[in-house]
């Protein structure tokens, strides 16, 4: 199988008013590969902050996205168009980037901090009043799996259920860990020096 040479700038202007699904439906029933370069670079930007928001290095999560878009490529015929591209991307290039951080070194998991006590849950407000170059410290600084679901509801503004869907959790699992991933944030943000 070829694949499509990502990365070259040959598009089409026609191709970038099509929709998402016109260009999946050009891909699948006519190899149209310039098509699939349409959403590589609509959606590059995206998968790489994906990637780099869980690996922390900015040339590996170069790499993850190339890897991750081949598989997107390999496997577009799953693509229902129920829900929006990168909502399907998405679990493909987070998935493909833990497997990456699983033969690197093992991944802080939220099970392993199931007895912490809580004492308050940080307001949504009181996240996002915090001092963002401070934040992404902070972030740094919790497991991958707290800063990814922070990142979902916070920076992609994924509703709960959506959340679940992907994650393969319940509501109350992903409000529950939602809760946790505030707090530890929170915990790390007041720790750091200004």
């Amino acid at each position: 199988m070829s694949y499509p040479s990502f990365g070259t700038l040959m598009i089409n202007s026609k191709r970038g008013d099509l929709t998402d699904q016109d260009l999946v439906n050009r891909v699948l029933n006519h190899r149209d590969e310039l098509a699939f370069e349409e959403l590589y670079h609509r959606y590059y930007r995206r998968v790489h902050q994906l990637c780099e928001s869980i690996v922390h290095d900015r040339e590996v999560a170069k790499d993850l996205t190339q890897e991750a878009f081949i598989k997107m490529y390999d496997r577009l015929s799953s693509y229902e168009g129920k829900s929006a591209l990168f909502t399907w991307m998405y679990p493909i290039a987070r998935n493909h980037t833990y497997d990456f951080l699983r033969k690197q070194k093992p991944i802080d998991s939220i099970d392993d901090h199931e007895g912490e006590f809580l004492e308050e849950e940080p307001a949504d407000e009181e996240l996002m009043a915090l001092e963002r170059a401070k934040l992404q410290r902070a972030l740094k600084s919790i497991s991958a799996f707290d800063r990814e679901i922070l990142i979902q509801k916070y920076g992609y503004q994924w509703p709960i259920e959506e959340i679940a869907e992907y994650m393969g959790l319940n509501d109350g699992a992903v409000k529950m860990r939602l809760m946790r991933a505030k707090a530890k944030v929170k915990t790390a943000y007041l720790a750091l020096p200004d």
